[in-house]
């Protein structure tokens, strides 16, 4: 065996086994620097779904125009 693949073979043995406490890690830091960047910070309000879904259909339409007078 090269002594180079075992640390490979290694990192992700363990990465495997640490794979949903450093995904909950990460999750509780998002949420936390979320919470604290729009209490400290003027952050705009999202769009609601149908409005997002809205622009998308927009943007596409937009794109698909200029491709078919190609």
């Amino acid at each position: 065996m090269n002594p180079y693949n075992y640390h490979y073979y290694r990192h992700i043995r363990c990465h495997r086994r640490m794979g949903l406490f450093s995904h909950l890690i990460a999750l509780a830091v998002g949420v936390y620097g979320g919470a604290y960047a729009v209490q400290n910070y003027q952050v705009p309000k999202l769009p609601s779904g149908s409005e997002l879904t809205q622009r998308l259909e927009d943007y596409l339409k937009q794109y698909k125009k200029k491709s078919d007078e190609k």
